[in-house]
């Protein structure tokens, strides 16, 4: 179809949608003329209005469920497990779990815990709670380095101005080696 032939249907369609909404017509309009100043005609006219079909679309919804899990990057290679502050052996440990999940300990009590995801070599908490989750505004990234024991955080610019002093000082160029 050519682009002349397009408008004249678009005109056309625009038209009829225009015409359909405007109030019906009496069904016999008498309409007065004056031809000449003395002599008058009356002419009646009956017009029939035809009402176009319309479509009508129906609209679907679709469900996209996104993971229940936190999005792990497994090219990052996060270590899993229970990583303990080395001069602090028993009392201060994280675990992290394959399914995102990560619990902090301290003398044996969950201290805060949450949700965490990975992009490169950026760990990203996405929730945080408990004692230590207080005033811990997420998501909040800290970069981290692992040699196969070792396990290194250090903070991004973001974590600079962590607010929450407990997470800070726990990410702040702080290493935990992984136990066994």
């Amino acid at each position: 179809m050519n682009t002349r032939s397009l408008w004249i249907l678009l005109i056309l369609m625009m038209s009829i949608l225009v015409g359909g909404c405007q109030p019906s017509a009496p069904a016999d309009p008498t309409v007065t003329t004056t031809a000449i100043p003395s002599v008058t005609s009356t002419a009646t006219a009956t017009a029939t209005l035809t009402t176009a079909p319309t479509a009508t679309m129906t609209i679907v919804p679709t469900v996209t469920m996104g993971p229940t899990k936190p999005a792990i990057d497994p090219a990052s290679n996060f270590p899993t497990g229970k990583f303990v502050q080395p001069e602090n052996e028993a009392n201060n440990y994280f675990i992290f779990n394959e399914d995102g999940r990560w619990s902090h300990y301290f003398f044996g009590e969950r201290t805060a815990s949450g949700t965490f995801a990975v992009e490169g070599d950026t760990y990203i908490q996405l929730t945080s709670s408990g004692a230590a989750g207080a005033n811990c505004p997420v998501p909040m990234s800290f970069t981290y380095s692992f040699d196969g024991t070792s396990l290194t955080f250090q903070l991004t610019d973001q974590s600079q101005n962590d607010p929450c002093v407990t997470r800070k000082g726990l990410h702040d160029n702080t290493t935990y080696k992984l136990s066994e």
